[in-house]
């Protein structure tokens, strides 16, 4: 007799968790296809340059989030260490074409003209300022934008769910599409 009860019991668990995840298949899907969308363009991650502590000499980090292959958001942040620990920091919605990504300050409703450019290339990018459009030193204190152009290592291919702003702030990148 008790076999038949845990047979049914069984069968009545099976059939309850088929039932429960029927109406959650077309959402898991459409949720791993735009994943796999987002990961397929290969530029997400936390990408790093300086000396690693952020004291000694300038430092940064970028984190990429990609919303589709033609577009990520980003922060970036980026300190010079002793002795001033003059730093900055910046959001935004960069377009990508060809592994390069634009960020227009002016299109992301910023006041300053200022335009950046991202070329992915594997685990790296180089970050570059437009010369004619480089008014950034809007989003850093003295002399940090003279560092901004370097290469930058991924150190982490995860795609960052947030960040937390250089005031303590936790922002998920969800939150601002």
């Amino acid at each position: 007799m008790q076999k038949v009860n845990f047979l049914t019991v069984a069968a009545a668990v099976a059939i309850m968790t088929l039932a429960a995840s029927c109406g959650q298949t077309s959402n898991k899907q459409t949720q791993a296809s735009e994943e796999n969308s987002i990961e397929k363009s290969g530029i997400g991650g936390t990408y790093w340059f300086g000396d690693g502590d952020g004291v000694s000499g300038p430092s940064g980090y970028l984190e990429v989030y990609p919303l589709d292959a033609n577009s990520a958001l980003f922060h970036l942040e980026i300190t010079l260490g002793e002795p001033s620990y003059n730093s900055g920091q910046v959001v935004g919605k960069m377009t990508i074409e060809n592994n390069i990504g634009i960020y227009d300050a002016q299109k992301n409703d910023m006041e300053c003209d200022c335009i950046l450019k991202f070329a992915f290339a594997s685990d790296e990018l180089k970050l570059t300022a437009d010369s004619e459009h480089s008014d950034c030193d809007y989003f850093f204190g003295n002399g940090v934008f003279n560092v901004i152009e370097r290469k930058y290592i991924r150190i982490n291919s995860a795609i960052p769910r947030g960040y937390e702003t250089m005031e303590g702030d936790s922002i998920m990148f969800e939150d601002l599409k």
